[in-house]
């Protein structure tokens, strides 16, 4: 990844966003992102854009638009993908964000 598309990444987000509702019709539909908790791995060092890409994710502003962050949760022995246990708590976490929305 370069630089350039980890700073296009909230502009990108809320395209995408946009043009998925225009495409199902569905203005007002909810969207919940995932503050990402890793990035591709070089070496023993974390992708060098995952600090901007998370800030970048933080900065979308679209209406109806939730942010639920993945960071601190367990990860697999890939270092790249989250544990079992840490996937189920996320789907919690994603319930939850959901519910207060009703």
């Amino acid at each position: 990844m370069r630089r350039e598309d980890a700073l296009a990444y909230a502009g990108r987000m809320e395209a995408f966003v946009r043009d998925v509702r225009r495409d199902l019709a569905l203005p007002n539909l909810l969207v919940i992102q995932v503050g990402i908790a890793t990035a591709q791995w070089q070496g023993n060092k974390q992708g060098k854009w995952l600090d901007l890409v998370r800030k970048q994710q933080r900065a979308v502003r679209v209406a109806n638009l939730k942010y639920v962050d993945a960071m601190g949760l367990p990860l697999a022995n890939d270092i790249t993908h989250l544990t079992t246990q840490a996937q189920v708590r996320l789907g919690k976490m994603l319930a939850d964000a959901y519910i207060a929305t009703l």
